[in-house]
């Protein structure tokens, strides 16, 4: 075996092994590579493991991409809408309130103003819920941060630290705000004005672009593994196989990794049972009507709604359904041991696709299918800092990298994970 073991063939371990550039062997319980980053195929239509769309802000991650696959991407910009108050707005929320009833335009310019007056930033962590309040004002809260947040994390919000919205959930100022509120446009905001998605298939060219750069030898599938002894730098597999290494980069959920430590100690399991996610209903429809409708994806802040946001495979390549139809993914958040029946699923969510006025009365839905994804989001719990701090000391004694979106715990784009690769293995060979 070679010196250094992969745990997991996503994006992050994919692009580890691409970066050491040699001397791993990468170990994926799947049949195939790509993780997460993968495409359902379900009849004639092709479905990602909910959206998977490439935002690439990184001059080094743009390069890579076209050298891994030239043209292959065609370049959107975003369409994207909140579905409130039985109508359509522009996303994001705080710079576009013009088509909402004047009472609630009112509401969020008087609270949002009041906010240009708060003092410096707090020097300690605040909750979610202060943080929307103290940043938007109580309108844009109440209307939609505190209850999409809400359906999206499952806590209280009061519970939910903010250090992670730094790059996601900008603030515009009071001349944007205002521009929102008057229904004149304003630059586009967010980390994802514009987005790359494959020209034909789906998501999973990209991490099989990665792979066939890869030593074919070095990647094992349909090897779990099961069991790591830390002291003694050993893996062992589902089918009673084992590995030595040097160094081990996990790309795991961090909590699997642990529970996979033979001798980590008492104070490292209980930070890792501390650590908290959310799982992930993504289910997926197709409809025998392809003009459901014109965005990209829609959220829907109200309770009303089970699901928290709906996105349109088709509105972003032609390819992944059939002439004349359309397909959607739907997103529902649950708490991990929440078990969600089918029927209850297609009972709710077709509703809510009818109300909303997505489907029609005479669409007939031609596809149903229902991935539950175990391990969704990473949960920004006012504890995880910490939790996080006691686990990585633990695994930097012990020659382990736990890195990516779920092996760091953290929320990521695709991007992220790519990077997160690349300097996995820039540390690897520092050492």
């Amino acid at each position: 075996m070679k010196s250094t073991i992969i745990l997991g063939a996503g994006l992050t371990g994919l692009s580890a092994a691409y970066h050491l550039g040699g001397g791993y062997d990468i170990f994926e319980r799947e049949a195939d590579v790509g993780g997460l980053c993968r495409t359902m195929r379900r009849g004639d239509f092709c479905f990602d493991y909910t959206g998977h769309l490439l935002h690439l802000r990184s001059d080094y991650a743009k390069q890579l991409v076209q050298e891994l696959l030239p043209d292959a991407f065609a370049l959107h910009s975003r369409k994207a809408s909140i579905f409130t108050q039985g109508r359509l707005i522009p996303y994001p929320f705080q710079a576009n309130i013009a088509g909402l009833p004047p009472e609630i335009i009112k509401e969020c310019l008087i609270g949002f103003i009041e906010t240009l007056n708060n003092a410096a930033p707090p020097d300690r962590e605040i909750s979610f819920q202060d943080w929307a309040l103290r940043t938007f004002g109580a309108g844009v809260a109440k209307y939609f941060m505190l209850p999409y947040n809400q359906k999206l994390w499952k806590i209280p919000l009061t519970e939910l630290g903010s250090d992670w919205v730094s790059w996601s959930i900008p603030k515009p100022t009071l001349d944007e705000f205002l521009n929102g509120a008057l229904g004149i446009r304003n630059r586009d905001f967010g980390y994802n004005p514009t987005f790359l998605y494959p020209k034909h298939g789906g998501i999973e060219q990209l991490p099989q672009a990665f792979a066939q750069r890869l030593d074919s030898a070095a990647i094992h599938l349909n090897a779990a593994a099961v069991r790591i002894d830390e002291e003694a730098r050993r893996v062992f597999f589902a089918d009673g196989a084992s590995a030595s290494y040097r160094a081990l980069i996990s790309t795991l959920p961090l909590k699997t990794l642990v529970a996979m430590l033979t001798h980590a100690p008492e104070p490292v399991r209980a930070a890792a049972d501390r650590l908290r996610a959310v799982t992930v209903y993504d289910i997926n429809v197709g409809v025998d009507r392809a003009d459901l409708c014109d965005q990209h994806w829609l959220y829907f802040p109200e309770p009303e709604y089970v699901f928290y946001r709906v996105g349109f495979p088709s509105n972003f390549s032609n390819t992944v359904a059939p002439p004349g139809c359309c397909s959607m993914y739907v997103e529902v958040s649950a708490f991990p041991d929440e078990h969600l029946s089918d029927e209850w699923l297609r009972e709710h969510v077709l509703d809510g696709l009818r109300r909303s006025g997505i489907l029609r009365p005479s669409d007939t839905v031609l596809l149903w299918d229902v991935a539950r994804i175990e391990c969704g989001y990473a949960l920004y719990d006012l504890s995880r800092s910490a939790a996080l701090k006691t686990i990585g000391a633990y695994l930097e004694q012990r020659g382990i990298l736990s890195v990516g979106r779920y092996g760091a715990w953290e929320y990521n784009s695709m991007e992220g994970a790519i990077l997160a690769g690349k300097e996995a293995a820039e540390q690897m060979k520092n050492r």
